[in-house]
């Protein structure tokens, strides 16, 4: 099984990298790989439970 690193939310204030399982895409859909990404306000708002 292929698998790959993910941010995993567990909850308030709880969030971490894991290995999780590497999704397949199914009929009409498809897997894209994110290369870089940001945290915007909102994000926070929501890991603190807001």
């Amino acid at each position: 099984m292929q698998t790959m690193r993910a941010c995993v939310f567990h909850g308030k204030d709880k969030i971490a990298v894991q290995e999780v399982p590497r999704p397949k895409a199914g009929v009409g859909e498809a897997v894209i790989r994110i290369t870089l990404t940001t945290i915007c306000g909102t994000d926070l708002h929501i890991l603190r439970g807001e």
